[in-house]
């Protein structure tokens, strides 16, 4: 067994020492490592995964977390999900989840390929209140380790080594049962005094070096953290030159959106709001007699933005018809990968009776590259220019509808669904 491959583990590392396996070492470990739940144990609580209600023994707000943290680290998009989100019982099922007396006791991915990597560490990593193991190495990791990781009490073995975390929270010496803490070949620079005080004289087995001068570029003003930290981790203050990865984070201007959909989805619908006068937009519910400007600059979580719909953890349909969007839309709905339903139409402001603005220029391609829509309205807009090339089942599936009547097109255009365009309008001049 490599250096590198007992390195990474603790319980590896634990097996190799004393020359055992590792089998023996998770035996010895009890309900700590044991993935199995004890044949007499009968669960006391129902969560809901994938639409579908599921027995499990966890408790409601850690089931909850679950889903957040699958979402955070990118779930939607693994080749590979090790039964994640689907109709079973995360203590039973789950790959890397183990579980005791109704709360996740140890979250390891260190040996799963799940296919894809990239997210962030949410802040619901503090609800697990039982959590005493957690290994998310290599996992391509972005951004800051969140101060909730400080809340998990029982936590005593931590290794976020090999990602891309660019700072640690100063409530990381709060970890009061911590012995192994890995944070190695990250991007984290800066004084780490704050994090770390009251951590020398302490049995922890810490890393911040990678062995070959690491990729974080560290310092400390606190002479004796400085002394305990060249001890016990020689190296810690060296750093490469090597590029932190971009951020695999959605940002509503200052602000990191942390919702339930894929960042890609998540951005598509920032640049929306961005290039087509989001701020201004309001949407009108005729039946309750109410205008609304749009939530998106606010609410948390995409899925609850008025006009977007979601399913399954993606964008499933934009309803975004007569809110007064303007310019040229953004080519970034190919992200929308399971959307259903897209209604922009009629989409223009007018003054005193005439059309001053709408939306305009060519229709997006990525528009017509959406395998799953079955219904999309773009009429009554501004658009001019070149029609990209829709699938044939606008044209002949009586169940899929594109209309793209009342735009700007010269007359006699020909439209995808088989109609002939009519003449330009007066809002058209």
């Amino acid at each position: 067994m490599s250096t590198t491959t007992t390195a990474k583990n603790p319980i590896r590392k634990i097996a190799a020492a004393v020359g055992i396996t590792v089998a023996s070492v998770i035996a010895a470990a009890g309900p700590a490592a044991a993935q199995d739940v004890e044949p007499d144990a009968v669960p006391v609580n129902t969560c809901t995964f994938a639409g579908e209600s599921v027995q499990t023994e966890l408790v409601t707000e850690e089931c909850v977390a679950l889903e957040k943290l699958w979402h955070a680290l990118n779930g939607p998009d693994w080749h590979h999900r090790g039964d994640w989100m689907t109709a079973t019982d995360p203590c039973q099922g789950w790959y890397g989840i183990w579980c005791e007396a109704g709360h996740v006791q140890m979250i390891d991915f260190t040996y799963f390929n799940p296919g894809t990597g990239g997210g962030h560490l949410p802040p619901e990593i503090g609800d697990f209140e039982g959590l005493e193991y957690l290994a998310l190495p290599w996992s391509g990791l972005t951004g800051a380790v969140p101060a909730e990781i400080a809340e998990l009490d029982e936590l005593y073995v931590l290794d976020l080594g090999w990602n891309g975390f660019t700072s640690i929270p100063h409530t990381l010496k709060d970890l009061r049962s911590i012995e192994t803490l890995w944070l190695d070949a990250n991007q984290l620079t800066g004084d780490i005094t704050d994090a770390l005080s009251g951590m020398p004289g302490r049995d922890i087995d810490l890393r911040f070096s990678d062995g070959e001068g690491g990729n974080n570029c560290l310092s400390a003003t606190f002479a004796q953290l400085a002394n305990w930290l060249d001890e016990v981790d020689p190296g810690w203050n060296e750093c490469s030159a090597v590029a932190a990865p971009a951020p695999a984070e959605c940002r509503f201007g200052d602000r990191v959106v942390t919702g339930n959909i894929p960042v890609a989805e998540c951005r598509a619908l920032v640049a929306i709001y961005e290039a087509n006068g989001g701020a201004d937009w309001v949407f009108v519910n005729e039946g309750a007699g109410t205008r609304e400007a749009a939530n998106w600059a606010t609410a948390e979580d995409p899925c609850d933005w008025i006009g977007v719909v979601c399913e399954g953890g993606h964008v499933d349909a934009l309803y975004l018809s007569q809110i007064g969007m303007t310019g040229e839309l953004p080519d970034v709905f190919d992200a929308f990968t399971k959307a259903t339903a897209i209604d922009l139409h009629e989409n223009v402001v007018t003054v005193n009776g005439t059309v001053v603005d709408g939306l305009s220029g060519s229709v997006p391609a990525s528009l017509a590259e959406l395998d799953n829509v079955t219904l999309l309205f773009l009429h009554g807009n501004l658009f001019t220019g070149p029609i990209p090339t829709f699938a044939d089942r606008f044209a002949s599936d009586t169940n899929a509808t594109l209309f793209l009547h009342g735009n700007c097109y010269a007359a006699g255009t020909a439209l995808p669904n088989g109609d002939t365009h009519d003449s330009p309008t007066e809002k058209c001049d």
